[in-house]
């Protein structure tokens, strides 16, 4: 199965900076390129933050949202330039060490990605919010470079943090997948569908869970569902295991 290479889980908009040296007001171009993130309006995100980032290279706001809108765009090279450029200006920002494991991710450097998720690992607070993000993006280095199994732990340190967390249950799924432990890749797909049944990717995945139970018609109700929600390949799977 290649759906368990699904879109990542991504870091929450940080909206605390660490400075802030521009006034704003509600429509200038960073509070605009906020609002348009926090909507999912990622193209006139990106116009907007670009725009602001250019006037004002060290506000941090600006600087996350821009970050984090090329990460959600796939923009990968953009990130990674961001991120470095800020890291010269703010070397010990923890949020900025955790937005390059996960573009890392993205890349496909997977052993960087874990080394940075370490690195990471020490300079978070005790209490911060971002454990979560990070126990769920180490857990994809892992899960990524092949080893489920080891993967499941991370994913698990999630939860006990966050207990209703459905990526971390869609995660653990595909882990379970790998295993072919297909009993327990429908048990974590049930939980995280039961928590957010908006992501096609966990009917999907759950379908093909099924599938390879041999229980083809739980499989093909998934299968048409994704489909439904726009997966183009569910549709595909529709037409070769479903019209039999």
């Amino acid at each position: 199965m290649t759906a368990y290479l699904a879109a990542l889980p991504l870091l929450l908009l940080t909206l605390l900076p660490l400075t802030t040296t521009a006034k704003r007001t509600e429509n200038d171009p960073l509070s605009l390129g906020v609002r348009a993130l926090r909507n999912n309006e990622l193209g006139a995100a990106e116009n907007f933050l670009s725009t602001a980032y250019r006037q004002n290279r060290k506000d941090t706001v600006c600087i996350y949202a821009y970050i984090e809108t090329c990460i959600r765009l796939r923009k990968v090279r953009k990130a990674e330039s961001l991120i470095k450029d800020a890291m010269d200006e703010y070397p010990k920002s923890v949020e900025l060490q955790l937005k390059l494991g996960i573009v890392q991710n993205l890349k496909g450097d997977y052993t960087a990605a874990q080394n940075t998720f370490q690195k990471v690992e020490g300079m978070l607070s005790k209490g911060s919010s971002d454990w979560v993000t990070l126990y769920i993006n180490h857990g994809l280095a892992i899960l990524y470079t092949g080893d489920a199994e080891a993967s499941l732990p991370w994913f698990d340190k999630a939860l006990d943090l966050s207990p209703r967390n459905a990526t971390a249950y869609n995660y653990k799924g595909s882990a379970f997948y790998m295993m072919k432990d297909y009993v327990s890749a429908v048990d974590a797909y049930d939980a995280s569908i039961d928590i957010d049944n908006r992501n096609v990717m966990s009917f999907y995945n759950r379908g093909m869970a099924y599938l390879k139970s041999k229980r083809q018609h739980e499989a093909c109700k998934d299968f048409h569902m994704a489909c439904k929600m726009g997966n183009t390949n569910a549709c595909k799977t529709v037409m070769l295991e479903c019209k039999k």
